[in-house]
């Protein structure tokens, strides 16, 4: 039993110690007093002079006790509204920094698009110079193929006209053949032949 009642009272305190208004009490309290803490805790001077220096200062209750415990009440009662406050500042500033990172995130989605565009079009630009080698390799293989078929008809032409040049030599070794043998034959039955120059 009496670890029970020694167990509440630790949980009654510990839940005041924890209460904000106590912590803004405290608080409050030790910044206005630390001077009055400061000289009774580190002064060289008697205890009892300490105490009476403390206590004898003009408007003891009212700066020392009364003040600290009335602003670590506002404090207390303006917490909530303060955490409020900052937490809209806050939610304000994640805000701001989201739209932020969406900008960047905008702003490097069309650089990356405006790149992708800029690569399309030296891809396309790649392909079209390739294709104009392309048919200029094909045009000089055609003017080459042209020139050789070309140079394989003047070849052509001019075995064709060695064969009529060796035709007409050998049809002109006839004619000569003939016209002698007719000469001759001429000659053996005495005919006057007057026109046989004009034919040689």
């Amino acid at each position: 039993m009496r670890d029970g009642l020694l167990d509440s009272t630790k949980q009654a305190i510990s839940e005041r110690i924890k209460s904000p208004l106590w912590g803004f009490i405290i608080l409050t309290w030790v910044w206005f007093n630390w001077p009055n803490l400061a000289m009774l805790f580190m002064s060289d001077a008697p205890v009892k002079f300490r105490i009476d220096y403390i206590l004898l200062q003009e408007d003891f209750y009212l700066l020392f006790v009364v003040r600290p415990i009335a602003i670590g009440c506002l404090l207390a009662i303006a917490s909530p509204y303060i955490n409020l406050l900052l937490s809209k500042a806050h939610e304000w500033a994640d805000d701001k920094h989201s739209k932020v990172v969406a900008k960047i995130k905008k702003r490097q989605l069309k650089d990356a698009i405006a790149f992708a565009k800029i690569q399309v079009e030296a891809d396309r630009a790649k392909e079209i110079i390739n294709h104009e080698i392309d048919i200029d390799k094909k045009i000089k293989e055609g003017k080459l193929k042209q020139e050789q078929l070309n140079t394989e008809s003047l070849k052509e032409e001019i075995e064709q006209m060695k064969r009529e040049l060796e035709t007409l030599a050998e049809t002109k070794g006839n004619i000569r053949r003939a016209r002698d043998k007719y000469v001759s034959d001429a000659k053996r039955y005495h005919f006057d032949v007057a026109v046989m120059p004009l034919i040689s």
